[in-house]
């Protein structure tokens, strides 16, 4: 993000870093709504002990072939495996919110900035307003003065 809205000096390297800054700030959310359902799902495969034991392929097969039922008490280790996962997925799920409030107090920041030099322009554009009417009067005033008119 600092990077892209670096060249504050150029104007067209700027909109374009703001714009790249827009498309940063829609993956990360889109990224950020995967991150979630996936979270979602494993937490449901996490809820429903059929489901880790299904997920345990080659024992099932063993188990079939000797014509025997799968022992509940192995999905242990997948349990611990999509723990593991789910654990992840929150500390990617927290850095993408971080960077998300990173895009958003860089847009804030250029939002402000954006203001006061929109303030600068406009202050600028009354002072000097207030200059060409001072100088419109002070002509006036000169050419009304210096007209040949005869005094009587």
């Amino acid at each position: 993000v600092d990077t892209l809205l670096a060249d504050g000096g150029n104007l067209a390297a700027a909109e374009a870093g703001l714009h790249r800054v827009v498309l940063l700030k829609d993956s990360l959310s889109d990224f950020e709504l995967e991150i979630s359902d996936l979270m979602d799902m494993i937490q449901r495969v996490l809820d429903s002990e059929q489901d880790m034991l299904d997920l345990l392929l080659a024992a099932r097969a063993q188990a079939e072939a000797r014509g025997e039922r799968l022992d509940t008490s192995l999905h242990d280790e997948v349990e611990l495996m999509l723990e593991n996962y789910h654990r992840q997925l929150e500390l990617n799920l927290s850095d993408v919110k971080s960077m998300q409030r990173h895009v958003q107090s860089k847009q804030d920041f250029m939002a402000i900035s954006l203001d006061v030099h929109r303030n600068r322009m406009s202050r600028m554009n009354v002072h000097l307003g207030i200059g060409a009417v001072s100088i419109g009067i002070c002509t006036t005033v000169a050419g009304d003065l210096g007209m040949n008119v005869p005094i009587p």
